[in-house]
């Protein structure tokens, strides 16, 4: 007999789509909360690019809502980045903050 795998998460919450955004779609940094990036982060960035992607939530219009990766965002256009990948999920799910908190718990 065959046993199926007890969730809670949907599967279009689970499975968000990967894509490559590009950055100017995404809010300018004046426009985005939280801590500028460290020199550090900019230099890792340059050298490696983006080793774990944002997450957005699709919103109004082609636009993009960010639920994690502020500071990603904000060190990638300093060192000369054009897209960067991010996990996008669906906008009629549940609220950014709620998507946040299950893309935390999906990293190992």
């Amino acid at each position: 007999m065959e046993s199926k795998q007890l969730t809670l998460i949907p599967e279009k919450i689970a499975n968000p789509k990967y894509r490559k955004v590009v950055l100017s779609e995404l809010p300018p940094d004046e426009e985005i909360l939280g801590q500028a990036p460290t020199l550090k982060l900019i230099e890792s960035i340059k050298r490696f690019g983006i080793l774990q992607p944002i997450v957005l939530t699709e919103g109004d219009n082609n636009s993009y809502l960010i639920c994690e990766g502020r500071r990603r965002i904000k060190a990638a256009r300093s060192a000369g980045l054009v897209s960067i990948p991010a996990h996008v999920y669906p906008s009629d799910w549940s609220p950014s903050e709620i998507i946040s908190l299950v893309a935390s718990q999906r990293q190992p």
